[in-house]
């Protein structure tokens, strides 16, 4: 459906609820143009109605997206824009997260501080009381957090190291709530089972809560909302953030879900990751899209994989970007930059481009926990339909 047409319906259907200010001016001259009209299309036209209804959101965001490399003013403007966006009537959110209590166990603000990407629900961070945490506890964590988080970010919002991590969950246990005992296990509930185990292969929640312990990402957030170390030890950019530059820890280990250890986690797996994940187009690869360079080229066969802007030379891994983006670190959260260990893939049916085929009845890549390998917190010890999976430290 048109802009136009979706746009100026809503305003004769819900104008007692909802403002949209080209429309709402318009409408008592909205009967009398015919819609095929040349008078029509030059009044009502996508175009000037977006300019008119989202005018004010198209500023601000362009402004955030084109003009300011520092990432706090990017997010102030970011949020402006999307305050224009709610006030124009024709974006309204479908929930909020308000401020709720309930009976719980796990200590709060353990888990990493991000609300995009997939780093948000990870648990491998998380303190677990033997005994529900008393609200006054639970209020002590929250204050403490707040200055650590305070702290952290003044001193940059990426972090090289894992110390600050490790010390705030430190505080909270021996000193916040030391009068807590801890055990060592967490249980939680689930949606629905996985319909996939492929990282990189599914946009959908449920499979992504359940494949994320199961790997780690070049870097992630930390608890105190600082980009951290995972599996790159280091990173770089250019001076116009169109390179970025990771060194891959070494020592990192595929092992296979009993456990056997596979092979060396190393650069070209986030190569093989990444192609994989283009071919299997499941739903995020637009994330990307006009961001790393020759995406669209690649997925619209325009261009070949060797063309993409994502390349690997022993332990170093490079993103080339089509145009300056600051912000590219902080898309590194997103389940699509998993890596894939590219002989493990291929022995279970995998292919690359236009062979690449999910229904072939040899590819049973990540058709079950046990056909992937981990590199991440967890591996998976058991997955029953519709009961439990559970997860062992890896």
């Amino acid at each position: 459906m048109k802009l136009k047409k979706f746009l100026c319906a809503a305003t004769l259907t819900a104008a007692a609820t909802l403002t949209l200010a080209s429309c709402s001016q318009e409408t008592k001259t909205y009967s009398k143009f015919d819609s095929s009209s040349s008078e029509y299309d030059a009044k009502y036209s996508d175009a000037e109605i977006d300019k008119s209804v989202l005018g004010d959101f198209n500023t601000a965001y362009t402004a955030a997206k084109s003009e300011m490399v520092d990432l706090n003013q990017r997010y102030a403007q970011l949020a402006l824009s999307e305050a224009k966006l709610l006030e124009s009537g024709v974006f309204i959110p479908l929930n909020t997260q308000g401020g709720t209590y309930a009976l719980t166990k796990v200590a709060p603000r353990m888990i990493p501080d991000t609300k995009w990407g997939n780093d948000y629900e990870r648990f491998h961070t998380l303190s677990v009381a033997t005994t529900p945490i008393k609200k006054a506890d639970r209020d002590k964590v929250i204050a403490a957090w707040k200055l650590a988080k305070a702290s952290a970010l003044a001193l940059g919002a990426e972090t090289k190291s894992n110390d600050a991590q490790v010390a705030w969950k430190t505080v909270v246990k021996t000193q916040i709530l030391k009068d807590y005992q801890f055990q060592d296990t967490y249980t939680t509930m689930y949606t629905s089972d996985p319909k996939t185990w492929d990282a990189v292969g599914t946009s959908r929640a449920a499979d992504s809560e359940a494949i994320l312990g199961t790997y780690d990402g070049l870097v992630q957030y930390n608890s105190l909302g600082q980009i951290s170390p995972a599996l790159a030890s280091d990173w770089s950019h250019n001076a116009d953030y169109t390179k970025f530059t990771f060194t891959i820890r070494s020592g990192a280990k595929w092992v296979t879900q009993s456990g056997e250890e596979y092979a060396d986690v190393t650069a070209e797996d986030f190569v093989t990751g990444f192609h994989h994940m283009l071919d299997a187009a499941a739903g995020l690869e637009y994330l990307v899209q006009g961001v790393v360079k020759n995406v669209n080229e690649y997925l619209t066969g325009k261009c070949e994989f060797s063309e993409v802007g994502v390349k690997a030379s022993g332990n170093t891994l490079t993103f080339e970007l089509e145009e300056s983006t600051p912000w590219f670190m902080t898309m590194l959260g997103y389940g699509i930059f998993a890596p894939v260990n590219k002989t493990f893939y291929e022995s279970k049916g995998g292919k690359f481009g236009s062979d690449y085929d999910s229904t072939a009845a040899d590819y049973t890549y990540a058709k079950t926990a046990s056909d992937i390998l981990c590199c991440g917190a967890y591996r998976v010890t058991n997955s029953t339909a519709k009961t439990k999976i559970e997860f062992t430290k890896n």
